[in-house]
């Protein structure tokens, strides 16, 4: 899997129940099929270094499009409490909606795409989401619908830091 190219072409890779479902519930990302001119198979820059092997095209995660990767459970063993269960069949139920694609793929290609973080077993590749630029923080008494306290950050990579964050502020 070539995740440079991948992320040349703008794509993510978000990973965990809660969230795939809040993406795909928000419907913000981006679920088309970019122009790939930064992915493309067999490229002599990213051969030896992950690229993309002719053999593997068809493999969804070798793929440059949007695809939900949903994790190959053993028969008849489901170890999910029914709230991540419900939420499991959530997520499968968007991305149907939306017309995002689902692969089942066996643990490891989901750690590759995940970089070897807690999955869940829930990978969604799908586009940045973009954010508008705000040149000056208006002040709470200023504007009413302004929230009255603001939490800066930057560069925040790990979604457990930013979520932590978020509960103490």
């Amino acid at each position: 899997i070539n995740l440079k190219a991948l992320d040349r072409a703008g794509y993510v890779h978000l990973f965990g129940l809660a969230p795939v479902l809040n993406a795909l519930a928000a419907n913000k990302r981006d679920m088309e099929e970019p122009t790939l001119s930064g992915l493309s198979i067999g490229d002599e820059e990213d051969s030896g270094e992950g690229g993309i092997d002719s053999k593997d095209a068809f493999k969804p995660e070798a793929q440059g499009k949007p695809w939900l990767f949903v994790q190959e459970e053993a028969q008849g063993r489901s170890s999910r409490s029914q709230t991540k269960a419900q939420a499991a069949s959530e997520i499968e139920e968007l991305a149907n909606a939306r017309g995002v694609p689902i692969a089942h793929v066996d643990k490891g290609v989901l750690n590759v795409l995940s970089g070897n973080r807690p999955h869940q077993g829930y990978v969604l590749r799908c586009g940045r989401l973009d954010f508008e630029p705000i040149s000056v923080l208006p002040h709470p008494g200023e504007d009413n619908s302004a929230p009255s306290v603001w939490l800066a950050l930057d560069e925040v990579a790990d979604p457990q830091n930013l979520g932590s964050l978020l509960r103490s502020a």
